[in-house]
Order: structure tokens, then C-alpha cells, then sequence
């Protein structure tokens, strides 16, 4: 539903400024759904890969922020922080490497079970 008020916005405004004759409502509806549909396929096509994610390994682990990648050897694993506080954020606390940081939502409640059972058995 926002991504049709976005399209209205971005589409429909500009062009009932531009048009002097009244335009239809349902004009900017079936135009907010033809652009929210073109851009569900654009983010489909090409962005295929989610944009953040994490695979664990024997020896370490990967985690990809877009196409950024950051090897982590257990041993260096130190811990891991979850804030208190809404939007609640994953600390992950590395030796010799800067904190990764993410938000606790971008994983399914299943993905978060498995990330944190690894991070708790590595880390102890």
C-alpha cells in the first residue's frame, strides 16, 4: 500500500500538474500498480542475492553486506551484543576487526535460532 502512495506521489502529482484536465482517480491507481508491479520485477531481476547474510562454516564464518565480505576465524569471534532497545541491533564483537553490526530483523526467528546456537557454541 506506501508503494502506491509513493507511486502517486511520484507519478500522479506531477502529472495531473502537468495535464490541465481533470484526471480520474482510478488512473492513478491503475498507474501506482503498473509502476509497483515494474519495480517488484526490476528488484527481482536484479537484485536477486539477499543483501545481507551470513554463512557458517567449520572454521569461521562469512558475512556478506551487499557484496562486501568479511571472513571471521572463530578464534577471533569474541561476542555478541543484541540492544535493549527498539530497533533492536546484532552486535558482533570481533579481535582486530571493526564490530559488525546489523539489524535483528533481517534474518527469519528460524535463521536467528541457528545464527545465535553457532555463536553461542563458538563463543564458549
Amino acid at each position: 500500500m506506501s508503494s502506491n502512495i509513493f507511486w502517486y506521489l511520484v507519478v500522479g502529482i506531477p502529472l495531473s500538474l502537468w495535464n490541465d484536465s481533470y484526471l480520474d482517480i482510478t488512473l492513478f491507481i491503475k498507474l501506482s500498480m503498473v509502476f509497483t508491479i515494474l519495480f517488484t520485477f526490476y528488484m527481482f531481476i536484479f537484485h536477486r542475492k539477499p543483501s545481507k547474510r551470513v554463512i557458517l562454516k567449520n572454521h569461521s564464518f562469512e558475512y556478506y553486506d551487499y557484496e562486501l565480505k568479511t571472513i571471521v576465524n572463530w578464534n577471533d569471534f569474541q561476542s555478541y551484543k543484541i540492544s535493549k532497545w527498539i530497533p533492536h541491533i546484532i552486535t558482533l564483537k570481533i579481535k582486530g576487526q571493526e564490530d559488525i553490526i546489523f539489524g535483528y530483523y533481517i534474518f527469519s526467528s528460524k535463521q536467528r535460532k541457528i545464527l545465535f546456537k553457532a555463536l553461542d557454541q563458538k563463543h564458549c
